[in-house]
């Protein structure tokens, strides 16, 4: 098994990045990837403050050199695409020298006090920044966090698109919308034909799969991701190394029962295609 999207005491997650390693070594899994939340050019709680990206940089190269014999170490950053203001293509994100971005839309729009409304924060900041910004519309909020990710992709393309329908993580608290009707669906199936053309990879998050059930993206968009062809990556958004492989098998399950069976793997020569049933076992 492979995990490419972990946090560890650098941004929002819980323990040093070395305790993830150590964890994933026991699981006897392939490799660990860590993620931390990209600096943002606003006020955060959870994003990585830029001060600390150098120093989580060189963390990760010395824990690769450390572990290059039990478990190949990667390093990445979930990099917010903030319109105009940070995303997969800013500069310092090249020249941070990493393995592979996760590309990712939390913030959509400013509220009038000038912070930033996330799509992820807690169900009564969420409410008022729908209220704020869009007006308690919920269609028109997701629609353009939607139009967000197509933009993202067609102009600073990551290789690995993050939890891209996370937008529905409240209505399991609150029924916001319907993620039957036509015209979400339709938000859906678009940003995915967006995604089969660019060539770059969707992860299943399996974050909130122990706690709610939930996978971003959901069992029912399975079936589109393989008409499309569309490359798969498995992971769990770890905060806390017990977390590591939360919700695998389930994924691997329902990923072959739609007639799913590869994954994709980072290795030192690149990206490449591995069954299923090998990555699972």
């Amino acid at each position: 098994m492979t995990n490419y999207h972990c946090h560890s005491h650098y941004c929002d997650g819980t323990g040093e990045p070395e305790s993830y390693i150590v964890a994933a070594i026991e699981k006897q899994m392939q490799g660990i990837g860590f993620s931390s939340h990209s600096p943002v050019p606003f006020a955060s709680s959870w994003n990585m403050p830029q001060t600390r990206l150098a120093g989580y940089l060189a963390e990760i190269d010395r824990l690769k050199v450390k572990y290059a014999d039990r478990i190949q170490v990667f390093k990445s950053l979930e990099v917010d695409y903030v319109a105009g203001l940070v995303g997969p293509e800013s500069a310092w994100v090249k020249q941070a020298e990493l393995d592979y971005v996760i590309g990712s839309v939390h913030y959509t729009q400013p509220l009038p006090d000038g912070t930033w409304w996330s799509i992820d924060d807690h169900l009564g900041a969420f409410l008022n920044g729908l209220k704020q910004v869009y007006d308690n519309d919920i269609q028109k909020a997701v629609k353009h966090y939607f139009a967000l990710q197509r933009q993202m992709i067609q102009t600073e393309c990551p290789h690995i698109i993050g939890h891209f329908d996370k937008i529905k993580m409240h209505n399991r608290l609150q029924p916001l919308f319907d993620e039957t009707a036509e015209w979400y669906r339709t938000e859906v199936r678009h940003l995915l034909e967006v995604i089969a053309k660019s060539g770059c990879m969707v992860e299943i998050n399996t974050k909130s799969f122990e706690g709610n059930g939930l996978l971003f993206p959901g069992v029912e968009h399975f079936d589109w991701l393989r008409e499309m062809a569309i490359p798969l990556v498995i992971n769990s958004d770890s905060h806390h190394p017990n977390h590591l492989t939360s919700g695998f098998q389930f994924v691997a399950d329902h990923l072959l029962a739609h007639h799913i069976n590869e994954v994709q793997v980072l290795a030192p020569s690149g990206w490449q295609s591995m069954s299923i049933a090998e990555w699972i076992k």
